[in-house]
């Protein structure tokens, strides 16, 4: 699905078709308490040792007038998230050296584990944000969801 997203992005930012304003995405923001989250390195995933993982749960409102990707797009960049990414997590561990990373949910529901093998599983859902600090291992469980 990726080349559809990168489409409809494309689309989205020449037309503005379904995407927010300014206005719009700071009326789209709710003050959310933060859920703050440390990981150790378990030797293989290093993880931040002096910065938490911060999870804001329904942090952003979703409308159908808008296209959510470009809701989180649009807010991300606001606050200096650029180079935004569409279509989900990768199912494998991985982590980024150097980079910090911002997650928004546009759609559904996603089970993720952070932290490697010593983390946490999150059942995350649309309009939940998490903040990864450089080093944070994460991937999108392959445990089926249980309720």
């Amino acid at each position: 699905m990726p080349i559809l997203e990168d489409a409809k992005r494309t689309i989205e930012r020449v037309t503005g078709y379904r995407r927010p304003d300014a206005t719009d995405v700071r009326l789209l923001t709710q003050d959310r308490k933060a859920h703050l989250l440390r990981f150790k390195d378990d030797g293989e995933t290093p993880n931040n040792s002096r910065l938490a993982m911060i999870l804001y749960r329904s942090a952003v409102r979703l409308p159908d007038r808008f296209d959510p990707a470009a809701v989180f797009e649009d807010l991300f960049a606001t606050n200096g998230w650029e180079d935004s990414w569409r279509d989900g997590m990768y199912d494998f561990l991985h982590f980024h050296t150097h980079t910090h990373e911002v997650l928004g949910i546009a759609r559904g529901t996603v089970r993720a584990e952070f932290g490697g093998t010593d983390g946490k599983t999150l059942d995350l859902k649309a309009g939940d944000v998490v903040i990864l600090p450089a080093e944070t291992g994460h991937r999108r469980s392959k445990r089926a969801k249980t309720s």
